[in-house]
């Protein structure tokens, strides 16, 4: 897994650096656990399926220490953009694969 993955989002996000059509999540750190607790469980269905349950606060933070923005900007995200990158965040947190699809690792 690469130490940092760009997520395309569906629209333009304004930050304090201006408009970007992309973050870049860096690999989440002890300290976000510790600061925000668990933000993604996996719980097992059966041998081969687990889902994962949510704290969405705690997603928040994960996401503003991986990403370098203010929570404030991360809540102007649409759904689907949300929703991508907490996926990203899963998969990063996990490591599985290099996040979620269509990202590009670097």
């Amino acid at each position: 897994m690469s130490n940092v993955v760009k997520v395309a989002l569906s629209r333009e996000l304004n930050t304090h650096r201006g408009p970007v059509n992309e973050l870049e999540l860096h690999e989440p750190l002890a300290a976000s656990f510790r600061k925000y607790g668990e933000a993604v469980k996996a719980i097992p269905i059966d041998n081969d399926r687990v889902r994962f349950e949510y704290v969405d606060s705690a997603v928040l933070g994960f996401l503003t220490d991986m990403s370098g923005l203010d929570p404030v900007i991360l809540d102007t995200l649409s759904a689907s953009d949300y929703l991508k990158l907490r996926a990203t965040m899963t998969n990063m947190v996990f490591g599985i694969g290099d996040g979620a699809l269509g990202n590009r690792p670097t």
